[in-house]
């Protein structure tokens, strides 16, 4: 689908400001962007007024709408992946934080079991475990229980 949004401000980096101008693109790529693009589209986006943006991408979150990706089932990770794309977060890394081995694994399923790529949802690009792998001397927040020794 060719969708073009138009008067938009969109940044331009030679100027390091953002500028009125219209975005034409086909399916998720941008074709154009230029001041009265010329073409016709399958859709047309008044954007006045409103800031054009690339989708933000979060590489470190633990959660969002009252839910942590720690505890979070299948359908928790669901209602995270609508509120982040709610707010223009389009790919995120959700990340774990210390914790019993076995509630990482059924975390990491739960996560897992919710990664495919739909229409106004945030992708989860996959899963960062934090904190297992620290200096007790020097861990910060996680306890020193959740720290596994080394066995090699």
């Amino acid at each position: 689908m060719r969708r073009l949004f138009k008067c938009g401000f969109v940044y331009d980096t030679d100027t390091r400001s953002f500028e009125e101008k219209d975005v034409l693109t086909l399916d998720t790529k941008i074709e154009k962007i230029g001041k009265n693009i010329d073409c016709v589209p399958d859709e047309t986006v008044d954007c006045t007024g409103k800031y054009l943006i690339p989708g933000l991408v979060d590489v470190h979150t633990h959660g969002r709408a009252r839910h942590d990706f720690n505890t979070a089932t299948k359908e928790d990770v669901l209602s995270m992946r609508m509120s982040y794309a709610s707010r223009g977060t389009t790919t995120i890394m959700a990340t774990l934080a210390s914790s019993p081995i076995d509630e990482i694994f059924a975390s990491c399923d739960a996560i897992k079991s919710n990664r495919e790529v739909l229409p106004g949802k945030t992708t989860v690009a996959g899963c960062h475990i934090e904190g297992r792998d620290l200096n007790p001397s020097k861990r910060g927040a996680p306890p020193t229980e959740l720290l596994p020794a080394p066995d090699g």
